[in-house]
């Protein structure tokens, strides 16, 4: 026993005669069995991130991008930009019998919002419910619920819904702009009627934001009186303000489909609407448009007469 204190001893002894030699090996040692710990630690992390990232993008997927296509089978020089429409969604469920499931997805990287405290950018992407069946999607809070509409020209079928909103007894007023109306529908995805903006204005005198005058019957995006945005005010007593993009106006409406007044012309001027892309209004006699051609948000007061 006095033979292990004897070696203990000088062992304790050898250390403190060399101590910086001692302190570098203990050192040595620990750094060396904490860059492994690191290094297994950074590889782990890597792969379960790149396992998550191949998990987002699902199993069995296949992504289609519009293009440029040949313009005669088998020729690889002359070639045409093609555009992918929703009308390739819906062949592709008809005539690709072995694809389980397929939605359109539109996504947009540059949408910023701005304070006056901070600014952020984020990505916004519009699907179709079935792409949580393709790809996962995971979601913060909320959960599916419905989804009503169907593409066309038909009574309460869509062409283009370019803006959305409801009012206090639950109704959908959608901005069904291909179609030049606006559908509504209660809070369950039945349709009850549409409205119609065909307020006379001076043609002859009138013009475009931009491009060549439409024609003054032109049923569709650029036509008069087709709703690129609608909103509804607060209550008790409700009105709905839409805008179009030629002859670039602003109408006020009451919620059963009556035109109570009509402001601005298509113009970069104070008043003036370069494309309103959307509408807020926060009280009946307050309205916020943004602008896509000016690049701006007027605030209007209104002092109705």
């Amino acid at each position: 026993m006095r033979h292990v204190f004897d070696i203990f001893g000088q062992t304790l002894r050898t250390l403190w005669a060399h101590k910086l030699r001692s302190f570098l090996t203990m050192f040595g040692i620990a750094w060396g069995v904490g860059s492994l710990l690191l290094l297994v630690g950074l590889g782990e992390g890597f792969r379960s991130g790149n396992r998550k990232q191949f998990d987002s993008l699902g199993e069995n997927v296949m992504f289609i991008w519009s293009g440029r296509a040949p313009m005669m089978q088998g020729s690889f020089t002359a070639l045409r930009q093609y555009y992918l429409t929703y009308r390739d969604y819906e062949d592709i469920l008809r005539e690709c019998h072995s694809v389980g499931a397929a939605t359109p997805l539109i996504q947009r990287n540059d949408i910023r919002a701005v304070s006056d405290f901070y600014q952020a950018s984020g990505q916004i992407i519009g699907a179709h419910p079935e792409f949580n069946k393709i790809r996962y999607m995971p979601l913060k809070e909320g959960r599916w619920i419905k989804s009503f509409g169907e593409p066309g020209d038909g009574p309460g079928q869509l062409n283009t819904p370019h803006s959305i909103a409801s009012d206090s007894q639950g109704n959908i007023y959608v901005a069904n702009r291909g179609n030049a109306r606006i559908e509504v529908f209660d809070s369950d995805g039945k349709y009850l009627r549409q409205i119609k903006i065909s307020e006379p204005f001076d043609y002859a005198n009138a013009l475009p934001a931009i491009g060549n005058k439409p024609a003054m019957n032109l049923i569709g995006t650029m036509g008069p009186g087709a709703p690129w945005t609608v909103c509804v005010t607060p209550g008790p007593n409700q009105v709905l303000y839409a805008s179009d993009a030629f002859p670039g106006r602003v109408y006020k409406i009451s919620l059963d489909g009556k035109v109570l007044g009509v402001l601005g012309q298509a113009g970069k001027q104070l008043k003036e609407f370069g494309w309103i892309h959307e509408i807020a209004c926060p009280s009946e006699n307050e309205i916020y448009v943004g602008e896509l051609l000016n690049w701006r948000v007027q605030k209007l007061i209104l002092h109705p007469k």
